[in-house]
């Protein structure tokens, strides 16, 4: 635990000296890094964020903390692991809500004099599970298959927040949904990359009971393109947000973040969808930081998504926030680096019993239900498709070990809350496949 302690110490160091200025969170569910073109992927997703991208800081290795919503946004919002947070799924499959005692970045900028506002989408941001807390305004709704809010409506809510709280210091959240399944993009991406599946569904393929069907049968291939469609619309609608804070003036003064809470599972290591494994397509995740004095460049080093509440809270000026287990991203924009640490990643989702520790460039997945472990070289293996484990030497295993001894010393968890779920919020879970 030595490394987690030296990590959580490095938090206290002094804040940038600065007046109070607009911080904007943008997180886009269910994204995985490298099916954006501004990480290198074949088809053109992410056009706007890439053009925008080349005036900020983007992390090229950057983990998520948890494997699906519930857990991994709570680990944005409170820079905690989620042993440390507690939110996620508990004893006989009931969820819990983050503990209540550990501060929200929402919380501390409040109390800092910020405005705060949310703009967010489906479940696991319902304020039964204890988003709500620091934000002044928090604009949810529901969301399941056909029902959720699109982005570009989502936008035009955070815009009309925006102008009602310009005139102040303001924090917002905006949690888009859309890429997260069943994938149903509108015009223009709709048809983008998925015409060339048309001849197999027909024009039904323009209906989402349609395309969820064809999901269902088994076509990987549509199913992909469907999904790289939903974050090409994404993608054109953080665009427009961009616009907008460019046309009020406020896009070169604030601190603006775009992450996501996990990633998305096609079958790389045999799983579909999400919360049920730790590979890099589930756990490795976009962030982009602009900002003044953010420098303009791609950073090598492995980070995580607990380092965005410190990185906030220190843009703020905010010198009084409790042991995180994240760093301020200042220390590399100053010309620093990033202490030696580990990050975590935990909270799988019923049957499976998973944790992963990367120490860059290595990573452990432990599988503690069958007491088992892989691990790879993420410098020269990032798809994860070579398990040094198989025929390790003696160096090889030490690490092995060492890497499991931490994680093992994480898991004794935080109490967290227990959530009673109401009928219409279990109903959205459910359509979603969160419940059984």
């Amino acid at each position: 635990m030595a490394a987690l302690v030296a990590t959580a110490a490095m938090v206290g160091c002094a804040p940038r000296p600065r007046q109070p200025a607009p911080i904007v969170l943008i997180v886009i569910d269910t994204l995985r890094a490298d099916h954006m073109s501004l990480y290198g992927y074949g088809r053109d997703t992410t056009p706007r964020i890439s053009q925008l991208a080349s005036s900020g800081s983007v992390f090229e290795h950057a983990f998520s903390a948890a494997a699906w919503t519930l857990p991994g946004v709570a680990s944005l919002l409170t820079g905690q692991w989620p042993s440390v947070h507690g939110a996620g799924l508990g004893e006989a499959d009931r969820f819990k809500r983050s503990d209540e005692t550990i501060p929200t970045l929402a919380e501390l900028l409040q109390a800092a004099g910020y405005d705060t506002g949310a703009v967010v989408n489906a479940g696991y941001l319902h304020p039964q599970f204890g988003f709500a807390r620091g934000f002044e305004s928090y604009d949810f709704q529901r969301g399941a298959e056909d029902q959720i809010r699109r982005a570009d409506a989502t936008v035009d809510v955070a815009l009309e927040w925006i102008d009602a709280h310009r005139e102040a210091p303001f924090f917002l959240l905006l949690h888009v949904f859309d890429v997260h399944r069943y994938y149903d993009a509108p015009e223009p991406a709709r048809g983008t990359f998925t015409d060339a599946y048309r001849d197999r569904y027909g024009e039904t393929l323009d209906t989402l009971e349609s395309r969820v069907q064809a999901e269902r049968d088994g076509d990987l291939e549509f199913h992909v393109a469907a999904y790289d469609e939903e974050i090409l619309f994404v993608d054109s609608q953080i665009g427009r947000l961009a616009d907008g804070l460019k046309a009020r003036g406020i896009w070169d003064q604030a601190l603006v973040i775009l992450t996501a809470d996990h990633g998305e599972a096609f079958r790389e290591h045999g799983a579909l969808a999400h919360g049920t494994n730790l590979h890099n397509e589930v756990m490795r995740v976009p962030l982009v930081v602009w900002g003044p004095q953010v420098p303009a460049r791609r950073w090598r080093q492995a980070v995580s998504t607990v380092d965005v509440l410190p990185t906030a809270a220190r843009f703020a000026a905010i010198d009084n926030i409790p042991p995180v287990a994240g760093v301020p991203l200042w220390q590399l924009f100053e010309g620093g680096d990033l202490p030696d640490r580990l990050l975590f990643a935990e909270n799988i989702m019923y049957e499976t019993n998973l944790s992963a520790v990367v120490s860059w460039p290595m990573k452990l997945i432990r599988d503690f239900q069958h007491n088992q472990w892989q691990l790879y070289d993420l410098e020269n293996d990032l798809e994860e498709r070579v398990d040094l484990l198989i025929g390790a030497d003696r160096s090889t295993l030490r690490l092995a070990r060492a890497l499991r001894r931490e994680a093992r010393a994480l898991r004794e968890s935080a109490a967290g809350q227990a959530v009673e779920l109401d009928e219409d919020l279990a109903k959205e879970l459910r359509a979603l496949g969160y419940i059984r």
